[in-house]
């Protein structure tokens, strides 16, 4: 390659990677153009990670491991390495991996961002002298290209992350938990006070009481770096759950094609939160108490252990300690995410709440549902305080969400939330929150035409997770 064709092809690099805007992208198309300009047959890039260690980002299949010797005398040394035999390298040609590989040529330099040796770019060959000094000058040159794009990257991460945390104090996506009386007070007060911890931390309480809503709430008042990241332990099947929380490395199981981060690395910096605690199977609680109390994971059919720091908040409707006195819980692990608790009240225990969150509701449909509902009659705010409300709070959102479509004027009547009234040998009682679920994913499937995966989006879950339902359901 010409003197003149390498400065136009550093040109075009330099125009490509610093368009890009995710930090991913930037490593995946750094890495194609690396090895496309210099006809290396491999490559990858390896960051350091938070302690040091060498951690590969993107590049090689599972078989084709980049080699550490190299890896290691880069990160160490922060100097480029240009080895045109393998065979002929004094420290190189007893290095089993490239031997067998029958790797010759090897280019690797290090990368820097912030002036900080951040990792390295490695380029392989099976033909020696592929690599000459001027293609070492051209890859350190690129390397310096790229630090550029990661640390552009890296900022607009930033911003994006600092823009939706502003947004989220504007009031966008706001959380509120609506109620005057002592037990949700208390429990929003430890909430406040547990916010800024990072230790696990147990919300019991029964179905529908705001357990999810109350853990956003923890995690917007911490403000945590990372994501919100929620997984229901019973939504989906025992044996996909590992996988989902763990993550897997490519070719560790059928139909694994690629490596998955697993949700608590998704939640790193941030707050995990596990609903139905109690329903995670029994080896997969060892796994989640060694990562209670190391901080570290091993994604499925991967040998690396990885260093992730992530709050944990698991919510429960079950009685666990009678579950751990049964076997079915493990105590450890009882005892270690249980560290802090709150307690939250059924709707049932706080009545007196019912008013209170009757019209915050109506406001809040009514403005989503383009009504002009202003309240509710008394005779209609009286049935609702009498009803005991076995779905809680989410029982009671669902009833206000169809009473403010269905109203024909500005308030609600009793016979607005009579229609969603059945007969059974108890009286008459509203719909239970598990038929109205039913209803609604049965809606939603009609309006996309029964796509899954479309409408596990718009409900808000996994893939997997509507089917899951769909089969104990027996749809």
């Amino acid at each position: 390659m010409s003197q003149n064709s390498k400065i136009q092809v550093l040109a075009e690099i330099s125009r490509r990677v610093n368009s890009i805007r995710s930090f991913r992208e930037v490593l995946m198309e750094s890495l194609r153009l690396s090895v496309e300009a210099l006809k290396a047959e491999r490559g990858a890039v390896i960051l350091r990670g938070e302690e040091g260690e060498a951690e590969y980002k993107v590049g090689f299949g599972e078989e084709e491991a980049p080699s550490l010797n190299v890896i290691n005398r880069v990160l160490s040394t922060a100097s480029p390495i240009l080895t045109h035999d393998v065979r002929a390298d004094g420290e190189l040609s007893e290095s089993k991996s490239l031997l067998v590989r029958g790797i010759r040529s090897i280019l690797a330099v290090p990368l820097f961002v912030r002036e900080n040796l951040a990792g390295l770019i490695y380029l392989e060959s099976g033909t020696k002298n592929l690599f000459v000094a001027e293609d070492l000058e051209f890859l350190r040159a690129f390397a310096n290209i790229i630090g550029v794009a990661l640390e552009n990257a890296e900022y607009f991460e930033d911003l994006e992350r600092e823009n939706r945390r502003l947004r989220d104090q504007l009031g966008e996506g706001d959380i509120k938990i609506i109620g005057r009386s002592p037990l949700i007070k208390r429990a929003v007060e430890l909430a406040d006070l547990y916010a800024s911890s990072r230790a696990p931390l147990l919300l019991t309480g029964p179905s529908g009481s705001g357990k999810e809503l109350l853990a956003r709430y923890i995690h917007r008042r911490g403000n945590y770096v990372g994501r919100f990241v929620p997984q229901n332990c019973g939504a989906i099947p025992p044996e996909l759950l590992e996988s989902e929380l763990f993550g897997y490395k490519k070719g560790a199981f059928t139909g694994a094609t690629a490596d998955k981060k697993g949700l608590i690395e998704e939640a790193k910096d941030g707050v995990l939160f596990l609903d139905e605690i109690g329903e995670l199977p029994l080896p997969l609680q060892v796994k989640l108490l060694r990562f209670l109390q190391d901080g570290e994971i091993r994604r499925i059919g991967d040998n690396r252990v990885r260093k992730i720091r992530t709050r944990v908040i698991a919510a429960t409707n079950r009685d666990l300690e009678k579950m751990v006195k049964e076997g079915k819980f493990r105590e450890d692990l009882y005892y270690r995410i249980s560290v802090l608790r709150i307690d939250l009240p059924s709707l049932a225990d706080r009545k007196e709440d019912i008013p209170i969150l009757t019209n915050y509701l109506i406001k809040k449909f009514s403005r989503s549902e383009n009504k002009k509902v202003r309240g509710i009659e008394r005779e209609a705010l009286d049935r609702l305080i009498e009803y005991d409300w076995p779905g809680n709070v989410r029982q009671l959102e669902n009833v206000i969400l169809r009473a403010v479509i269905s109203a024909s004027g500005e308030y609600i009547k009793a016979e607005d939330i009579r229609f969603f009234m059945e007969t059974g040998s108890g009286g008459r009682r509203l719909k239970t929150l598990e038929d109205l679920e039913k209803e609604y994913v049965r809606k939603v499937l009609k309006l996309v035409g029964g796509n899954k995966t479309k409408a596990a989006e718009i409900l808000g879950i996994t893939t997997r997770g509507l089917q899951y339902k769909l089969k104990r359901w027996g749809f």
